[in-house]
């Protein structure tokens, strides 16, 4: 195609836009002048039913003054007639006055005084209406008997003591009606029409003589008589297509209605519309004449500067303009010549760019990778085939992944390629496992790869080993559950330890102030069961009384052994001995129980340091212990909480002291004590004392500081 053609083609182009542009202002400003009209004709039928309200507001309230004579509450209808004479004379629009009885029956006829038989007002729905709601009324159109002209009444109830006498109604002349449209008249084609009640036309404008009495079209009376205001599309008794609008009266049943021809709002804008249209194609014809002139002149120099550029291409130098020339084609063939220095330049710079590149990447201390915009791979470095195992032809396209662990190659792959879809920066920890099946922990980051444009061409990730970190992470894990358990621990010592110091306090006091009247009442109760015999009825009542304060007295001296425990004296102590001897003093406990005692002890247990006496206690407290669970057997759910002051699992038998004590004695002597207890096979307790040194002696609760 010729410069000549181009030329042409461009300012179609050129214009285009503008003939698009110009075409949819045109259609805007169709459519708004179509707006415009539309909403002159809505708000012209809403102000008109304004104006008639007015109107049919003035003619009520002055038939309401009429209706307020005396005269005519006192049925006065002779004298009331002058009276209502000489309002009707202020009156043009008033063709004739009414007075009629609640029945309709004639008391009083400007025009037909003697006509009392005939209904004066036709539309007796209306009459009816009115006398039934005691309100004022408009009636439907009629024709007057008299003038035999179409007119309308306006209805007003005379009351007297609260009850209606009569109705005064006053006949308006059809023309007052007219003249009300006419003062709204528009002369853009646009009718203006009254209709009433009924649907029949009181006044139109223009076309009055034709259409009054006539029916409106009914498809506007049926939207009429749904709401009080619209607009819509409709077609006319014609056929014809028309945008019409309506307003119903507030006061009246009338409706004031506007229609104009489609065709006709078509006519208004079509003038402007074709002016716009001849200068658009004059101003194209002339844009196409002026292309082809200074096409014609370019031509000769365009082909020179062709020539040079095929010179650039191959490397030859460029000619001079000949005479004649254009300047800026001059300047183009001097820009020519600039560039191919530069483009040599660039080659030359990027060569050693990329050489740096293959340097950096090969010595680099972390592993480096490219991908393309899909993240396939199709480049990785030296130390990222040592830390995957894998060669730059296997790690190719998605061949990467198969280095990645068995456990994270799903998860791994899942965030690049949410990475790459969505265009975020890649981020994540992973583990390589290699052909050897050594697993290295890696931190894995990419971002994208842009041109010098600013566009994305691919990513750019590398890879680093953090093997090493992992590994101290995970013995910095154990070490900080370590020292939790150590806290927890310790934060138990701390409450057993409040809990003591509280016990102490309180039992110092209680100790005075529950022995003495314990005592007094044992011995009571001991010398009233000494002295009654066994076959009283109070015998029971007083064993059980001498029991239960046996029980309390054994309660009081748990707490003072707990709260102020005893000197441990130290001595060589025989463990086997002690361990038959508890057993033998707890026989007759469990020949009562019916519970055989099961003892294996080694011949060579050396002697150890030990109080005996407090040792002797612990073995007795397991053994009762035991005893007690033996019928009912049982699991202990609480196994944390059984050497805690006060916890015990039997419900309502002693406080839970007696393993608390047990414990606080075998740690005074340097050991420990533990329990297993396993559903359905019983609890196994476990004493372990140390057996190659003498433990510390532990002060008592009285001498111990703080």
């Amino acid at each position: 195609m010729k410069i000549r053609t181009h030329s042409i083609v461009l300012v179609f182009a050129t214009l285009l836009p503008i003939v698009l542009f110009s075409a949819a202002v045109m259609t805007i400003f169709w459519r708004e002048q179509r707006s415009a009209i539309e909403q002159r004709l809505r708000d012209r039928t809403r102000a008109i039913s304004i104006a008639l309200d007015r109107e049919l507001g003035g003619q009520i309230r002055l038939l309401q003054l009429l209706a307020q004579s005396d005269l005519l509450k006192a049925k006065k209808i002779g004298e009331f007639y002058d009276e209502a004479a000489r309002v009707r004379a202020t009156q043009k629009t008033w063709s004739n006055v009414i007075v009629t009885d609640p029945s309709g029956r004639q008391l009083l006829n400007f025009n037909n005084p003697g006509a009392a038989q005939a209904p004066v007002i036709p539309d007796a729905a209306t009459f009816r209406t009115a006398v039934h709601s005691g309100a004022a009324a408009v009636s439907a159109i009629f024709k007057d008997p008299g003038t035999d002209k179409y007119t309308a009444a306006v209805l007003v109830p005379v009351k007297a003591d609260g009850k209606i006498i009569s109705m005064i109604a006053a006949v308006i002349e059809n023309s007052t009606w007219l003249e009300l449209l006419a003062g709204f008249a528009d002369p853009a084609g646009v009718t203006l029409t009254l209709f009433d009640q009924n649907g029949v036309i009181i006044a139109q404008a223009p076309g009055n003589d034709s259409s009054v009495g006539r029916r409106a079209n009914p498809g506007l009376f049926e939207k009429s008589q749904r709401t009080p205001e619209g607009t819509y599309h409709s077609v006319g008794l014609d056929g014809q297509s028309l945008f019409s609008a309506h307003s119903r009266s507030q006061i009246s049943p009338w409706t004031v209605a506007g229609d104009i021809s489609q065709s006709a709002i078509a006519r208004s804008l079509w003038g402007l519309t074709l002016v716009a249209a001849i200068g658009g194609a004059a101003a194209l014809l002339l844009a196409v004449a002026v292309a082809w002139f200074f096409g014609t002149r370019m031509v000769r120099p365009v082909s020179w500067l062709a020539g040079a550029a095929r010179g650039l291409t191959a490397g030859q130098p460029t000619q001079p303009m000949p005479d004649g020339n254009v300047a800026e084609v001059n300047e183009i063939a001097h820009v020519f010549g600039e560039t191919k220095k530069q483009l040599q330049a660039r080659e030359t710079a990027l060569r050693e760019s990329e050489e740096k590149f293959r340097t950096l990447t090969t010595h680099a201390p972390v592993g480096i990778f490219l991908t393309d915009l899909k993240g396939d791979c199709y480049f990785v470095n030296r130390h990222w085939c040592a830390v995957s195992g894998l060669t730059p032809e296997q790690a190719k396209g998605k061949g990467w992944q198969r280095a990645l662990h068995p456990g994270d190659r799903d998860r791994v792959a899942a965030e690049w390629r949410a990475a790459v879809e969505r265009g975020r920066p890649f981020n994540s920890e992973f583990r390589f496992m290699q052909p050897s099946g050594t697993v290295i922990w890696l931190q894995g980051s990419a971002a994208e790869l842009r041109n010098s444009r600013d566009a994305v061409v691919g990513y750019i990730g590398t890879i680093s080993n953090i093997t090493g970190l992992k590994q101290a992470e995970e013995a910095m894990r154990l070490n900080e559950e370590k020292l939790r358990r150590q806290a927890q621990e310790l934060e138990q010592q701390l409450i057993a330890s409040g809990r003591l110091v509280s016990l102490g306090e309180v039992t110092a006091s209680m100790a005075h102030e529950f022995n003495n009247p314990l005592g007094i009442v044992m011995g009571f109760a001991q010398d009233m069961l000494s002295e009654t015999d066994p076959s009283s009825q109070h015998y029971q009542s007083l064993k059980i009384i001498d029991e239960e304060t046996r029980r309390c007295q054994k309660i009081i001296q748990e707490l003072l052994e707990f709260a102020r425990p005893r000197n441990t004296d130290l001595g060589l102590t025989d463990i086997k001995q002690m361990i038959e001897k508890t057993l033998n003093m707890v026989s007759n406990h469990l020949y009562k129980q019916k519970i055989e005692a099961t003892s294996v002890i080694d011949s060579n247990l050396p002697q150890i340091y030990a109080d005996a006496q407090q040792l002797e206690q612990v073995l007795l407290n397991l053994y009762l212990n035991a005893i007690d669970a033996m019928p009912i057997g049982g699991s202990l759910k609480d196994l944390p909480k059984i050497f805690l002051p006060f916890f015990s699992a039997r419900k309502r038998k002693g406080l839970g002291l007696g393993l608390p004590i047990c414990e606080r004695i075998i740690k005074n002597h340097g050991g420990k004590i533990e329990v297993d207890s396993r559903a359905g096979k019983g609890s196994t307790f476990r004493i372990f004392l140390p057996s190659d040194h003498q433990p510390e002696r532990l002060p008592s609760a009285e001498t111990r500081p703080g």
